[in-house]
């Protein structure tokens, strides 16, 4: 079965009602045996023991200093817990959980060959899901599962459909996507998607760069803080009680289509100087629009003026995130 074609989309105002997105940029993890849920609630930021089937939630996988290894979707696919997250980050998430999956009754693999992960929105979409999966998600979080795979509909950014689809299911969509009329974009449109959504990820730039309150996490409800011991678990924690972050991941877009990645440094305007004001932690660039994600000071102005490091004649100014960050600041850059 091939692959739709892909259309060009020149900036997220054009986005059809109806589309796909294949995710070739996530891959994915599996974790199964009879002690899963003990191990992953040592190594997570979220509460396994308290995590039912039928939801979906993001995570950290964090260093013993509370650096964030990788951002990931966890979900449960029969008895095996899922976590889906960035290609490029999972190797290092996978070489650690396999370093303490070692002292438990666990088996570790990654199935990114396995499951093809898809997002996509519409009417039709609706109908497949409803078709192949007895039902479609409506609740943020929700995720219905069967011998196809798993749909999910993710919080923070619920307009969208996520699949993850085993072989089976991937040739059911792929007849289901040619024969339709969706959109088929490429996988930049997806990151853009997430960048307007305030929605981080770690990729293999940035690995052990952040504490995962730097980009964001507490707010995408990614962190449970009353849970029992796990990695990092005492520099997040005073990095929340003791109000030591004093960064934050913020939202900028920026007219044309630049080439910015991850951990590429961003200058912010003092004055009549400049200075290193953040750094780059997702991107995306459409033929007339640049979609940044990236961490910095936390008391940042929405009229700041920051520049590409590499590009001194692009400026720009942080938008609105979609959440909440802090509950006492009236600086921060919020709705």
């Amino acid at each position: 079965m091939t692959q739709c074609d892909l259309t060009q989309l020149a900036s997220l105002d054009e986005l059809a009602d109806e589309f796909s997105i294949e995710l070739t940029q996530l891959g994915m993890i599996s974790v199964s045996g009879e002690q899963r849920n003990d191990f992953l609630h040592s190594q997570l930021t979220i509460d396994l023991k308290q995590f039912s089937a039928g939801k979906g939630r993001f995570s950290a996988h964090c260093d013993a200093k509370g650096k964030t290894w990788s951002v990931m979707h966890v979900t449960r696919y029969g008895e095996r817990v899922m976590l889906s997250l960035a290609a490029s980050a999972l190797a290092a998430s996978l070489t650690e959980l396999k370093k303490y999956g070692v002292f438990s009754k666990v088996a570790i693999e990654d199935v990114s060959q396995s499951f093809t992960q898809f997002a996509a929105r519409g009417e039709s979409v609706n109908a497949f899901t409803a078709t192949h999966f007895g039902l479609v998600p409506t609740e943020e979080g929700q995720v219905i599962e069967n011998e196809l795979g798993m749909v999910m509909r993710v919080a923070r950014f619920s307009d969208l459909l996520h699949f993850s689809l085993t072989e089976a299911g991937r040739e059911q969509w792929m007849q289901f996507a040619n024969e339709s009329k969706l959109a088929c974009y490429p996988p930049a449109v997806y990151d853009a998607l997430a960048v307007q959504h305030g929605i981080p990820w770690v990729t293999e730039e940035n690995i052990s760069q952040f504490v995962p309150q730097m980009i964001n996490l507490q707010a995408l409800d990614a962190i449970d803080f009353k849970k029992g011991c796990y990695m990092g678990q005492e520099v997040i924690a005073r990095t929340r009680y003791l109000g030591k972050n004093k960064r934050a991941a913020m939202i900028f877009k920026l007219d044309g289509s630049h080439k910015v990645n991850p951990a590429d440094p961003i200058e912010l305007q003092l004055g009549e100087n400049w200075r290193k004001g953040g750094v780059v932690v997702r991107s995306a660039a459409l033929p007339d629009e640049t979609w940044l994600l990236a961490v910095v000071a936390n008391d940042t102005e929405h009229t700041a003026k920051f520049r590409l490091n590499a590009n001194a004649n692009i400026t720009f100014s942080p938008q609105a995130l979609p959440y909440p960050i802090t509950d006492d600041s009236d600086k921060m850059v919020k709705r």
